[in-house]
């Protein structure tokens, strides 16, 4: 997902979470 919570800031944007 493009939007994502600012922990999951410093993994990429493909992440699950």
């Amino acid at each position: 997902s493009d939007r994502v919570p600012g922990a999951a800031k410093n993994v990429p944007k493909k992440c699950v979470e």
